[in-house]
């Protein structure tokens, strides 16, 4: 962070939305901000915690070659506390306790990484989970008070990302809000259960399941289950 220099926050948003391609958006916060990488992670369907994602970076491929080839993404902590809370954080404030996940943050430093990390967990109103992650190269308490003051900032950046990306995905089409109550249902019914067999799994009554299978069907526009499985799973609701 440059001394004395104050980042045109206001600039980098405005150049960002003009910016129709997700990698040089992020590059361009990188650039602008001093970053030394910057990552947009979309999770796959949102009734899964981690999954198979819609990932836009600016990471070296061979870290992400690596990170395939090493099944990282089984102990990766950024990615697991990402789509698992609500708050930003840093990744000093990460739990770094297993010798798996100590050589496996040294092997994101050695391949250009970086020795910091802040994670920006986004939520949207479908449900749906993303992260936004930027780097760096710093003194760790140096790094706290920048993300303090940069915070707001990313904050806006997450949320231009992710709305972005939904367009892409999604033509803009909206897409309905289910319940989690909603999503756990239609996704038992793609694994071939009854509503009787969902409400033992479930705990619930039968005449619940049907309630929130038809809830979730109306939501979705549809005129039968087997449409709304459809259309739950074409907009990456539930697992296919």
């Amino acid at each position: 962070m440059s001394d004395g220099v104050a980042v045109p926050y206001s600039d980098i948003l405005l150049d960002v939305i003009d910016e129709p391609d997700i990698e040089r958006g992020l590059r361009l916060v990188c650039e602008r901000l001093e970053l030394k990488h910057a990552v947009y992670h979309l999770a796959q369907n949102i009734n899964l915690k981690i999954d198979l994602p819609y990932l836009r970076t600016t990471y070296p491929p061979e870290w992400l070659g690596l990170y395939l080839l090493k099944a990282y993404y089984n102990i990766d902590p950024v990615v697991e506390r990402g789509f698992g809370e609500k708050e930003p954080f840093l990744w000093s404030d990460l739990e770094i306790d297993t010798p798996e996940i100590k050589a496996f943050f040294a092997d994101a430093e050695e391949h250009g990484i970086g020795n910091c990390g802040y994670t920006i967990p986004i939520i949207d109103k479908s449900g749906r989970r993303a992260a936004f992650t930027v780097t760096g190269q710093d003194d760790q308490n140096e790094w706290a008070i920048k993300m303090a003051l940069l915070d707001p900032t990313l904050e806006e950046l997450a949320q231009i990302f992710h709305r972005r990306v939904l367009v892409i995905l999604y033509r803009g089409e909206n897409i309905p809000s289910l319940s989690p109550r909603e999503i756990e249902c239609l996704s038992w019914t793609t694994q071939g259960k009854d509503a009787s067999t969902i409400a033992d799994i479930l705990e619930i009554s039968e005449h619940t399941v049907r309630d929130y299978l038809k809830s979730a069907k109306l939501k979705l526009g549809c005129a039968t289950i087997a449409q709304a499985v459809y259309q739950a799973t074409r907009l990456r609701l539930i697992n296919p």
